[in-house]
C-alpha cells in the first residue's frame, strides 16, 4: 500500500511540473494576444485532438435554447400528453425552485 501511495505521488508531482511548464509557455506565447484568440486557438488543438467535428456556434445557440433552464417560453411535455403538463424537465426544475424559496421564508 505504501508503495502506491508512492506511486501516486511520483506521478502526481509529473503531472504538476508538466501543468507548471504547460503555464509558462502558454504565459509566454499569449502574452500579447487577446483573450478570444486564446481560447479559440485552443478550441481549435482541443478539436483536433479530439479528432471530433468543429464547434458549431449556430448549434450551440439551438441546443442551449432547448434546455429547460435557458428556455425563454416554456413548453408543454407534448401532445399525446392529455393532462397538458410540463416536461418531466421543467416540472424537475420548478420543484428545485420552490425548495429554494421555502428555505428562504
Amino acid at each position: 500500500m505504501e508503495q502506491n501511495n508512492l506511486k501516486r505521488e511520483e506521478k502526481r508531482a509529473q503531472l504538476a511540473a508538466k501543468l507548471d511548464a504547460d503555464l509558462d509557455r502558454f504565459g509566454k506565447e499569449y502574452k500579447n494576444k487577446s483573450c478570444i484568440s486564446f481560447m479559440e486557438e485552443l478550441a481549435a488543438k482541443n478539436a483536433k485532438n479530439r479528432r471530433e467535428k468543429p464547434f458549431d456556434f449556430e448549434e450551440w445557440c439551438r441546443e442551449i435554447d432547448n434546455h429547460p433552464a435557458f428556455m425563454k417560453e416554456l413548453k408543454k411535455s407534448g401532445e399525446e400528453d392529455e393532462n397538458g403538463e410540463y416536461s418531466a424537465e421543467l416540472q424537475a426544475i420548478q420543484v428545485f425552485i420552490n425548495i429554494i424559496f421555502k428555505l428562504q421564508d
